[in-house]
C-alpha cells in the first residue's frame, strides 16, 4: 500500500508538471469516452424501451364502443379457454389512457383531446409452445376477429422481428465505436506518455544504473496513464449526464446510465489506460535498457 502511495505521488507529479500537455490529453480523452458513453446511453435506452415492447408480444384484441362489462369477461373467458393461449387479461379504457400517460410521461392525453380515444382491450399471451409455432398468432388473430364485439385483433410478430433486427445492429455498432475509441484513447495515451517518458529520460537513465528496476520505473508511468483516463472517464460521464438531461426533455423517460453500467464504463477506461500506458512504455524502457547497456560497455 505504501508502494502504491509512493507511485500514485510520482504520477501526480507527472501529470502536474506536464500539465498543459495531460489538459490537453484528458480533453482528447474525454471527448473520444463521451462519444462511447453516448452510445452505450442510447443502447441502454433502446434495450430497456425494447424490453417493454417485447413484454406486449403477443395480441391485443379491440373491442367495440360500447361493449358492456359483462360481454368483455364473457369474450376474455372465451379466448382463456383456447388451447394456445397462456393468459388473457382485461384492460379498462381507463387502464389503458394511464398506462398511455405514463409511457408519455405523464402528459395527459384526455386533456389534450377532450376525450379518452382508446377502447376496452383483451390482451392475449400465447402459450410458449404456441408462440414458438410459425403462423400461430395470425391464426389465432383470425379466429378471434370472427366473433362479435371484436373490432381489431392486433400482434406484433413482424415489428417484434424488426426490433431484434434492430437491436443486433445497435450492439455491432456498440462494438465497432468501442474498438475505435479504444484506439483514440490508445493513440492519444501513447503519445502524451512517451512525450513524459523522454522529458524524465535522463532521470531514467540514471536510476537505471543505480539498480532500479523495470517495474520500478514503469509503475508510475501506468497509475498516471489509469489516472488519466479516470479523470476523463468521470468528465465524460458529467457531459452525458447534461446530454441525458437535453434529450430527456424531448423523450420522456430517457433514463441515464445505472450504477453498475457507470462502475464497468470508469473501470474500462482505467483499464484502456493501463493497457495504453503499457505499450508506450515498453519500447521506451527497452531503449534506455540498451543505451544503459553501452555506457557499461
Amino acid at each position: 500500500m505504501q508502494q502504491f502511495r509512493f507511485f500514485l505521488t510520482e504520477a501526480w507529479e507527472y501529470l502536474w508538471r506536464g500539465r498543459g500537455t495531460s489538459l490537453a490529453s484528458i480533453v482528447a480523452l474525454s471527448a473520444v469516452l463521451f462519444l462511447f458513453a453516448l452510445v452505450l446511453l442510447v443502447t441502454h435506452n433502446v434495450v430497456a424501451w425494447s424490453g417493454q415492447l417485447s413484454a406486449r408480444e403477443g395480441i391485443t384484441v379491440f373491442l367495440a364502443d360500447g361493449v358492456s362489462d359483462l360481454r368483455a369477461r364473457e369474450l376474455q373467458e372465451l379466448f382463456a379457454g383456447f388451447g394456445e393461449v397462456g393468459e388473457v387479461r382485461f384492460v379498462s379504457r381507463e387502464e389503458a389512457l394511464l398506462s398511455l400517460e405514463q409511457d408519455l410521461g405523464g402528459l395527459s392525453v384526455n386533456d389534450a383531446l377532450g376525450e379518452n380515444p382508446l377502447p376496452n382491450t383483451l390482451v392475449v399471451s400465447l402459450t410458449s409452445a404456441a408462440a414458438a409455432q410459425p403462423g400461430a398468432t395470425q391464426r389465432l388473430a383470425a379466429e378471434m376477429l370472427n366473433y362479435d364485439d371484436v373490432e381489431d385483433a392486433v400482434f406484433g410478430d413482424e415489428w417484434i422481428d424488426a426490433l431484434d433486427q434492430g437491436l443486433r445492429r445497435l450492439r455491432v455498432a456498440n462494438l465497432a465505436v468501442g474498438f475505435l475509441s479504444a484506439l483514440a484513447v490508445g493513440l492519444v495515451l501513447f503519445t502524451t506518455l512517451k512525450l513524459v517518458f523522454l522529458g524524465r529520460r535522463e532521470t531514467i537513465r540514471i536510476l537505471k544504473v543505480v539498480g532500479a528496476t523495470n517495474r520500478f520505473i514503469r509503475s508510475p508511468f501506468l497509475v498516471l496513464g489509469a489516472l488519466q483516463c479516470l479523470l476523463s472517464g468521470g468528465l465524460a460521464l458529467l457531459l452525458l449526464f447534461g446530454a441525458r438531461a437535453a434529450l430527456s426533455s424531448w423523450l420522456p423517460g430517457f433514463a441515464y446510465l445505472p450504477p453498475s453500467q457507470i462502475a464497468l464504463f470508469l473501470l474500462g477506461s482505467v483499464v484502456f489506460g493501463l493497457i495504453a500506458a503499457l505499450l508506450a512504455i515498453e519500447p521506451a524502457l527497452h531503449g534506455v535498457e540498451q543505451d544503459r547497456q553501452e555506457v557499461v560497455r
